[in-house]
């Protein structure tokens, strides 16, 4: 395999989408595992418990494309101890 870290990154993302179109194009042929098929339905099952554990896409891509605007970590407060 050539060392793609020679590639230029836009030449990389084209390789990324070419690789990500060959799988789509034989995507029928690929089988699950019995242990993929029940991990899905694991996570199928806890979205169903849980359908809104995560954020929406676009805040996701907003997060992604400008890293300053993540969201504000909560603050960390030290507990005083009390003397005794």
């Amino acid at each position: 395999m050539a060392d793609f870290r020679n590639l230029s990154i836009p030449d990389r993302l084209e390789l990324i989408e070419a690789i990500w179109q060959s799988i789509a194009e034989d995507a029928d042929s690929f089988v699950l595992t019995h242990e993929q098929e029940q991990r899905l339905e694991e996570q199928l099952d806890a979205f169903y418990v849980n359908p809104e554990p995560g954020q929406p896409v676009s805040e996701t891509l907003e997060t992604l494309r400008d890293p300053k605007k993540k969201e504000p970590q909560p603050e960390v407060v030290n507990p005083q101890r009390s003397p005794g």
